[in-house]
């Protein structure tokens, strides 16, 4: 009788204990999108490092920033090597201003089980992971309100091949943002042979075409964004606006169209992938002469491996 006591009452604590957790983790919103800009990954031949760099802009801006999350990936599939920077004035999980690294990079387990607090304590440094060692020449600091970052990493056991650099935020009690991948590289199994930028961050800028006013995300609330793609134009179709026009030897075929709402992006960028897009806006309802709303559209733009942060112009027009 006394068992059965003790067995129901260590169920019923399990249970409230898994209630209490979930109850916390659903209580917890993501992190927003932090601004990130890739700035190069090389290779040292001296010392076999391979070196990240990347720069968060304006960090003082970005309040109750616990840590900065960085993975290497093989084929985009099979995670490699994993670092963390405590960026926050607590523990989480390695004493702050630390760098730390993901002993198994395929989980997205950050406590103290899964890193290990690889930098700022003597004796510490080139601390090993099943695939490399985080090297002693990694740093982090701040000028002019940029936090820049350079990252050093001995590669052990990585197959020639394919591989894509992703980051992320993580906020102070709040659940990780996405990953932002930053870059591609093709490894030789001795050095590099290449690597470039692979996302961008655009800034939306619509204007009141009856005022020139910049209107507010708030007002314009949600957008679609289309993803083209460049062919050559079908065989008889001629278009010609002028003498010496090439439109016709080009088409733009639409491969994607997302709804966005414009609440998910409260730092105002969006983040996206080279490719060539446009933006467009309806919100007018109502029947004629009783009409509200806006609609407009931007031109086609161009993401490229190399852009940084662009600012994209989207004339609204009222309803009329």
């Amino acid at each position: 009788m006394g068992n059965s006591k003790v067995a129901v009452c260590f169920c019923v604590t399990i249970l409230f204990l898994f209630w209490a957790e979930l109850s916390f983790s659903m209580s917890r919103r993501p992190t927003e999108v932090v601004a990130m800009e890739f700035v190069r990954v090389d290779y040292e031949e001296e010392v076999k490092a391979l070196i990240v760099e990347m720069v968060v802009p304006e960090i003082d801006a970005i309040n109750d920033l616990s840590r900065i999350e960085l993975l290497i990936s093989h084929d985009k599939t099979q995670e490699i090597f994993g670092v963390i920077l405590n960026y926050g004035d607590r523990l989480d999980p390695i004493p702050p201003g630390n760098f730390g690294v993901i002993i198994d990079p395929s989980s997205d387990d950050r406590s103290i089980k899964n890193v290990s607090s690889a930098a700022g304590i003597p004796g510490r440094w080139d601390h090993p992971s099943p695939h490399g060692k985080l090297l002693k020449q990694s740093t982090r600091g701040v000028v002019n309100g940029n936090l820049g970052i350079s990252i050093w990493i001995a590669p052990q056991d990585w197959n020639p091949g394919h591989y894509t650099i992703k980051a992320r935020a993580v906020k102070w009690k709040q659940l990780s943002a996405p990953w932002q991948q930053l870059a591609e590289f093709d490894y030789t199994g001795k050095g590099l042979k290449k690597g470039m930028q692979s996302t961008c961050l655009i800034k939306p800028i619509f204007i009141n075409i009856s005022n020139q006013a910049v209107m507010p995300f708030d007002r314009v609330r949600s957008i679609i964004l289309i993803r083209y793609e460049k062919q050559p134009q079908d065989k008889g179709v001629t278009i010609k606006r002028w003498a010496g026009d090439t439109a016709s030897q080009y088409k733009y075929v639409e491969k994607e169209k997302r709804k966005l709402s414009l609440n998910d992006f409260p730092e105002g960028h969006i983040l996206l992938a080279p490719g060539i897009y446009q933006i467009k806006h309806n919100s007018v309802k109502g029947v004629s002469g009783m009409t509200s709303g806006y609609y407009g559209k931007s031109t086609y733009f161009a993401i490229k491996p190399e852009s940084k942060m662009i600012e994209v112009r989207i004339p609204l027009y009222p309803a009329i």
